[in-house]
């Protein structure tokens, strides 16, 4: 009977030829039997898995319904045997099911087993089956099942009505054996076959049009941007004659609109400033922000005027932070709509060069004709300087009624408790003035006095107005020794006021209470003295220092003992108010703390140690579900990591390093540690272990770190290279592996006599009845060679669960076995050995069981090989690059994506192919199935090199063939074109939701300057960092906080600035998110700048450049870190 969606046209006479497969039993007739199996009687694709139904008369008996699945398989109950290759041993099913009812039996046999033309026997031994009764099932013959003859390469499938073997191929593939791709179709990798490019008709919306490695790419002009040059990057408007967008609209012309700063006001008469909601007066106004600077014209000034009018007396306050443009603030009364006749009440022309201005007075308002005021902003520009399209100004400026002022005034002397008392005086800690506070090597020193302490500035009745009054100051010294190697010191001090009666500032000076010193034009001059002042915040004041840095000379004859005198300072003094001072005693607070930290390597293009495992920004367990991150870290003489867990955890490391360095592995609960060894150089180590909820550390101390291997003098730059994993107990599979895929999957027999071989495998590794002990053989294989030849062998498996030593033998039969090559590399879930042998005979692959392990591991793994194996000639003797690896062709192997749906890695040495025209440089990414549902997000990132590294994604699923994002023509064409000092490139980054299902290639494509080809090499390489991370891991956190806020920290930095802060930005789709911090040096200067991100939710680099020269130097990319490092800058301004 046919199915009831096929309809038949009258009067047509169908053919349905029918394979009948007949096999009669002859069995009682009462008892329980196997009544059949399904399917039957028909060609099966050996390139696909074999699954089968086993039909039972009745159910079969169980105490443990799970346990008939097993026993399956432990008993081999059920299993194929070929009966034209007899040397191949039975095959086992991979997976093992039942109904409900205990009728049918589901099996299923491995494509990777079942070979073309191969006719195989189903073995049911039916009689080891009872039923409830007791009864065993009756013996059943043998089932039939004949394999297509057809080889499709694995492109596609046998064509079941095809006679002579023929393939339905996909993906363009051509039959017959879909090994060639269709006419107009090259291929890309190795399963694809997309549509040859062309460039006619132009795609580029008359915009330039190439084919590159067989694809069309679309260069667009600067103010562009899209796969297709359709439309105008950001900040331009008009397609498609794409022209500069500016806020012309709202009065600030210039101001690009991907400039995230506020404008300055013009007036304070406004909702939400000097007014209500319901437009009513305040008698209070208090505002501090970094506004955007507009830019003056070319060697003149901008003029700025912020107008307001007081309906009451009231006090005024305005301060603005110097930048590099010099900038005067100074107050006026407007008499009338003319500015001529207005009356100048104060300026800031006197300030301090280097310090910031400050205008502090008292203003008469009136409530039926309020005074009109204006503060006036003069910004004078040097020509010579660079101008930033988004320059900021820090301005904070407070009004306060002086009514209330006065109010407040009266509360003062209580705040004081009478008497002006001030932080850390001699006797505080001291009884002798010529004894100053010492802090030894490695002591941390606090001062936090509590919330219940308040100190007071004395009266300034007197001083001069409008001048600073150093009030108080205390001298320290640091003490150091060799046990502080590795370690600075480190200076934070916040001291907290009322800005608009009291503020407070904060100067460091270099030596013991001169002070002459401290003026800018000095410090310029004079390399014995040196003063740092800090950054304001609303209501507060902060500095935060390297004290090494800070240092520019020794007060002291002793070699190691640094003095340094803290100074407190209002910027202004005090109003007088009936001839005496508004508060005669203007309270603050102050805390201070000087602490330890590991010292920045600035020599280093290298990350530190991350202070955290599990709690750091980008590595968090709770947020992600899992930690893995393979770098190369600077080797300080100590350095630490903890690990917060709240659950059982699986964790792993190794490390490599060319110093002999010692690793302990402790708990914060006590006792032993889990873990110490000393790993000696070059050899490697490595260490695992489920640990319980709590706390624990990681403590790595270099022996001998002044000293490289063989003795030669002290690297600049030591390093070492480790891999760290957690993951969680319940997130580890535990499934035991189905035997018939157990180590059987070897390289066929060769000896070089015939040539070259090179083979390929995924299969599994059973470790359930495994002796855990160093050097236990997991795996091996024998080969023998008749002359000098090349073997390169690649191993990927899953680090935290099961990484494996891998090892080349020699074992020429009567002699003994000698290592002659080892895996030793720290690489993302991969290792490989590369060994060539000059001696004949027989030589053995083997992967062992590491050190470091003596526990239960996971029972079953997953394993990939490839393996080479050649003559020498055959090489050529061409050029092997031992630190490098080969672009990988997919990151849907083990070694990425695997059977999970989320990944990051670095890496950082990839090997650039010989010959850029003719290379051919995909990865492809079937879009993964997340196991939430939705989409997942690739991002990747090119590091910077002098080889210029472009990024092309392209949707490559049948029948698509579409570029949907490129490098190199974005809004990043700003500063690609410019290579920095060094004449390397910034890198290049990509963000795209991926389908599941989909197929994905990112196109990697290198070109060099023609004046520069003769610098290549054999062995140059470029990093990489990619992640894929289902969409739903990231939407975690969507709004910032302060409702969607943005936090990037001070924007300006001086002499011996430490800064060390958790940062965060509102993510735009319109806006690239950035930031500028700036840096004015008066001697040669060095540098250095890590910023840490989760690479999967965001990705920041760093560039530094010299505003003079418009020169630029760009960070290095580390996992989940770009790294600026710079030595012996020269004097001038930065950004």
């Amino acid at each position: 009977r046919l199915p009831n969606h096929i309809r038949l046209e009258p009067d047509t006479v169908y053919c349905a030829p029918i394979l009948l497969n007949l096999q009669y039993d002859a069995r009682q007739e009462t008892g329980p039997y196997v009544e059949g199996v399904l399917p039957s009687g028909q060609l099966f694709d050996p390139d696909a898995n074999l699954r089968i139904t086993v039909l039972f008369s009745e159910p079969v008996w169980s105490p443990d319904a799970a346990s008939i699945d097993d026993a399956v398989v432990d008993m081999h109950l059920l299993y194929l045997t070929p009966t034209i290759r007899l040397d191949v041993p039975l095959i086992l099913p991979v997976e093992v099911a039942h109904n409900q009812e205990m009728t049918e039996l589901y099996v299923t046999f491995s494509a990777y087993d079942l070979i073309s033309e191969e006719i195989y026997e189903l073995y049911v031994r039916s009689s080891s089956f009872e039923n409830a009764e007791g009864e065993t099932f009756a013996e059943s013959l043998p089932y039939t099942f004949h394999m297509n003859g057809c080889d499709c390469h694995g492109r596609g499938r046998c064509d079941p009505e095809s006679d002579s073997g023929e393939c339905v191929c996909m993906n363009n593939f051509s039959p017959p054996d879909c090994h060639v791709c269709l006419d107009g179709y090259h291929r890309v990798g190795g399963r694809l076959c997309v549509s040859d490019a062309t460039c006619d008709p132009n795609p580029c919306n008359g915009q330039t049009c190439t084919i590159s490695r067989n694809a069309v790419l679309c260069v667009c002009d600067y103010g562009y941007m899209g796969a297709n040059c359709e439309q105008c990057a950001e900040g331009y408007i008009g397609f498609p004659d794409c022209r500069p967008e500016t806020d012309s609209a709202l009065g600030i012309a210039g101001r690009p609109l991907d400039c995230l700063a506020p404008i300055l006001p013009s007036s304070l008469n406004v909702i939400g400033l000097l007014l209500d909601d319901d437009g009513t007066s305040k008698i209070s106004l208090h505002l501090q922000e970094y506004y955007y600077l507009p830019r003056p014209p070319a060697g003149g000034q901008f003029v700025h005027d912020i107008s307001f009018s007081l309906d009451s007396d009231s006090l005024f306050r305005a301060s603005v932070e110097q930048n590099f443009a010099d900038v005067t603030i100074s107050l006026w009364q407007r008499l009338s709509d003319d500015d001529a006749d207005s009356v100048l009440l104060a300026s800031s022309e006197d300030a301090e060069d280097g310090r910031e201005h400050i205008i502090h007075t008292r203003l008469n308002g009136g409530p039926d004709t309020p005074p009109q005021y204006y503060l006036r902003l003069t910004i004078q520009h040097d020509a010579l300087l660079p101008f930033e399209a988004c320059e900021t100004l820090n301005v904070e400026l407070e009004i306060g009624n002086n009514v209330k002022v006065l109010e407040e005034a009266s509360h003062a002397v209580s705040l004081c408790e009478g008497v002006p008392r001030l932080p850390l005086t001699e006797s505080q800690y001291k009884n002798s003035q010529d004894a100053p506070l010492n802090i030894f090597d490695r002591d941390a020193f606090t001062y936090n006095p509590g919330p219940d302490v308040t100190f007071g500035v004395p009266a300034t009745a007197g001083a001069l107005p409008n001048s600073p009054n150093y009030f108080h100051n205390f001298t320290f010294q640091i003490q150091r020794s060799s046990a502080s190697d590795g370690k600075v010191p480190v200076l934070y001090a916040e001291v907290g006021y009322r800005f608009l009666t009291g503020q407070v500032s904060l100067l460091l000076e270099n030596g013991r209470r001169l002070l002459e010193g401290c003026d800018a034009d000095e410090v310029a001059n004079d390399a014995k003295q040196q003063c740092v002042t800090g950054r304001n915040v609303e209501n507060r004041h902060i500095l935060e220092v390297q004290l090494e840095a800070a240092r520019a000379r020794k007060d002291s004859p002793v070699e190691d003992v640094w003095v340094f005198t803290l100074w407190f300072y209002e910027p202004v003094t005090q109003l007088l108010h009936d001839g005496k001072p508004y508060w005669d005693c203007a309270p603050f607070d102050f805390v201070m703390e000087i602490r330890w930290e590991d010292s920045p390597v600035t020599t280093c293009p290298y990350a530190m140690l991350p202070g955290s495992l599990t709690d750091h920004v980008g590595l968090n367990l709770a947020a992600y579900g899992d930690v893995h991150v393979v770098d190369e870290y600077v080797l300080q003489p100590t350095q630490s990591t903890s690990i917060t867990l709240t659950e059982l955890t699986w964790f792993r490391f190794e490390l490599l390093s060319l110093y002999d360095v010692s690793v302990a592995v402790t708990s914060a609960s006590g006792g032993d540690p889990l873990y110490a060894a000393k790993i000696p150089r070059g050899e490697g180590g490595s260490y695992f272990a489920i640990l319980p909820k709590g706390e624990h550390f990681v403590e790595i101390v270099a022996i001998q770190s002044g000293e490289s291997e063989g003795g030669q003098e002290e690297v600049v730059c030591p390093t070492f290279r480790a891999q760290f994993a957690l993951r969680p107990d319940r997130d580890v599979d535990d499934d035991r592996c189905v035997p018939s895929i157990i180590k059987d999957a070897k390289p066929p027999k060769f000896n070089t006599e015939e040539g070259a071989m090179q083979w390929d495998a995924q299969f599994y590794l059973s470790l359930e009845e495994l002796v855990y002990q160093p050097g236990e053989v997991l795996w091996y294989w024998d080969f023998t060679i008749a002359g000098s030849s090349v073997v390169e062998w690649e191993v990927v498996t899953d680090f935290i669960t099961a990484s494996f030593d891998v090892q080349v033998l020699y074992a020429p039969q009567g002699s003994a076995v000698e290592v002659v090559g080892v895996g030793t590399e720290v690489r993302y879930n991969y290792d490989r050995v590369r060994v060539e042998l000059e001696r004949s005979g027989t030589y053995q692959l083997q992967v062992v069981m590491p050190a470091g392990i003596d526990v239960q591991i996971r029972p079953c793994v997953p394993i990939e090989m490839q393996l080479s194996i050649s003559p020498s000639w055959v090489h050529g003797g061409g050029v092997y690059c031992p630190a490098t690896e080969p672009i990988p062709e997919s990151l849907n192997s083990y070694r990425f994506l695997g059977e999970s749906d989320t990944f990051s890695v670095l890496l950082s040495d990839l090997r650039i192919p010989a010959d850029l025209e003719a290379a051919s440089t995909g990865i492809y990414i079937l879009g993964p199935e997340p196991v939430d549902g939705g989409h997942s997000v690739l991002r990747a990132y090119s590091g910077k090199n002098w080889i210029d590294v472009d990024l092309r994604l392209m949707d490559v699923t049948v029948p698509s063939d579409v570029v949907l994002l490129q490098t190199g023509n974005d809004l990043n064409s700003k500063i690609d074109d410019l290579p920095d000092e060094n004449d390397q490139f910034p890198g290049e980054t990509i963000l795209y939701s991926m389908s599941p299902g989909r197929l994905y290639e990112l196109g990697i494509q290198f070109s060099v300057a023609e004046d520069q080809q003769g610098l290549r090499s054999d062995c140059d390489t470029f990093s990489l960092e990619l992640s894929v991370t289902p969409e739903a891991k990231l939407k975690s956190e969507e709004v910032c906080p302060g409702q969607g806020g943005t936090y990037w920290g001070p924007n300006k930095f001086s002499t011996g600035a430490w800064f060390l802060e958790d940062l965060y930005f509102q993510q735009s789709r319109k806006t690239p998110p950035h930031t500028h911090y700036y840096i004015t040096q008066t001697k040669p200067f060095d540098i250095y700048v890590e910023v840490r991100y989760p690479f999967a939710k965001s990705f920041l680099y760093l560039s530094l450049e010299n505003r003079q020269t418009q020169s630029f130097h760009y960070s290095h990319n580390r996992a989940g870190a770009s790294v600026l490092s710079l030595q012996d800058l020269p004097p001038g301004s930065y950004r």
